[in-house]
């Protein structure tokens, strides 16, 4: 068997991944892993064999969205990686709402200003690359399915339907990276795009639809599709590209 990788190395994981996901809750002052967090960020925005190593991703456009004006994480990191090709979806509104993580990347792409057959979905300020961005295409092309999450752990929001679902894959064997995480995915461009589509269409016929404990969740509507269209979808439950920055990580 071979040894851990340098990505593994370097950062303490026990997989040999391309982006790390570190949600709020997480990585926050006074989160469960705010200093590790930092440390990791410090790591990848100083590291030579990254540093400007990437000029572009063929037939990928990676897409963030935010409401603030900043640079955010990961533009600061694609910038540092030479990575030109990217959007960023802003919104004016001064409260954040999950559901703009739809409507802006509709608006986008039905205003035709995207001609790339796959997006890399990333949450702006939780995003990281610590591995060699052109893993990333072939590395999906392996799964075969045309959208790919990221994993958690988590029921969240909760939804007994999707759980179960999750549970029953055979393909999803570390219970730990079985369940859908939407602060990062790629996928086939087309697909995604009707997809957040039949998701809004879905929402505005049963508002529950998309309903999380803390209102409108883009994730419990991709769990939806998940269940929905697997294995068209999948999670990435072997970490391939995407890791959640967990204590599972």
């Amino acid at each position: 068997m071979p040894g851990p990788s340098r990505t593994e190395r370097r950062y303490g994981l026990t997989h040999d991944s391309v982006i790390l996901h570190c949600p709020g809750p997480l990585r926050m002052r006074g989160g469960y892993f705010d200093i590790e967090w930092l440390a990791a960020c410090q790591l990848a925005l100083s590291d030579d064999e990254l540093r400007g190593n990437c000029d572009g991703l063929d037939g990928i456009t990676v897409v963030t969205y935010c409401n603030r004006g900043e640079q955010t994480l990961l533009e600061h990191g694609l910038d540092f990686l030479g990575i030109r090709k990217f959007a960023v979806l802003r919104t004016a509104a001064n409260s954040w709402n999950q559901r703009y993580k739809l409507t802006l990347l509709l608006e986008w792409l039905e205003g035709g200003r995207c001609n790339s057959e796959y997006l890399l979905c990333l949450d702006a300020d939780d995003s990281l690359f610590v591995n060699d961005p052109r893993l990333i295409l072939d590395r999906f092309r392996a799964t075969q399915c045309e959208i790919l999450f990221g994993a958690t752990m988590a029921d969240a929001p909760p939804s007994p339907e999707c759980w179960a679902f999750e549970n029953s894959v055979s393909e999803y064997t570390d219970p730990m990276h079985a369940h859908l995480n939407a602060g990062g995915f790629l996928g086939r461009t087309d697909f995604i795009k009707a997809a957040a589509r039949e998701i809004l269409d879905a929402c505005q016929a049963d508002p529950v639809f998309c309903e999380g404990r803390k209102g409108f969740s883009d994730q419990l509507g991709w769990r939806h599709m998940h269940r929905r269209y697997y294995p068209r979808i999948k999670i990435d439950c072997g970490c391939r590209i995407f890791l959640r920055f967990d204590q599972f990580r």
